[in-house]
């Protein structure tokens, strides 16, 4: 597996991809048009990076669960992609989100670091407290 595809595949791009046309839908609906270029732009950007960093960081906290799964689709698993350049991965999406969001307004900055804060807290403890854990996953 290419390092391109790997990255991809940790990040579950197919999933930021949905999460944009919502993204669009809710501008629109919100607002009754789409907002500015710049603001559009960045409304893309935070969203998909934070989801990015999201699959990333809870496929990094996953990988023993995965290896005695084998489930060799997963890169860490398969050796695609190390520990060392997954944790980069996801410290690079959330970073790109959380700045992003910085450029759209005070909201939407603190929408993403709390959105980001939960992905890290739910991948390293709250999955295994299954009702903090359910929580989560429905929020």
């Amino acid at each position: 597996m290419g390092k391109m595809k790997a990255v991809l595949k940790l990040t579950r791009i197919e999933h930021s991809i949905i999460l944009l046309v919502a993204v669009i839908a809710a501008e629109l609906i919100s607002a009754h048009h789409l907002p500015g270029l710049a603001v559009f732009v960045l409304s893309m950007i935070t969203p998909a990076f934070v989801s990015m960093g999201s699959f990333a960081i809870n496929d990094y906290y996953d990988i023993g669960a995965d290896r005695a799964n084998k489930r060799m689709d997963r890169p860490l698993v398969n050796g695609s992609l190390t520990k060392r350049q997954a944790m980069w991965i996801v410290v690079s999406c959330f970073v790109i989100g959380v700045l992003a969001s910085l450029f759209i307004n005070a909201y939407a900055f603190v929408i993403a670091l709390i959105f980001a804060a939960l992905a890290i807290l739910y991948s390293y403890r709250l999955k295994d407290m299954p009702v903090l854990g359910n929580i989560y996953i429905a929020f």
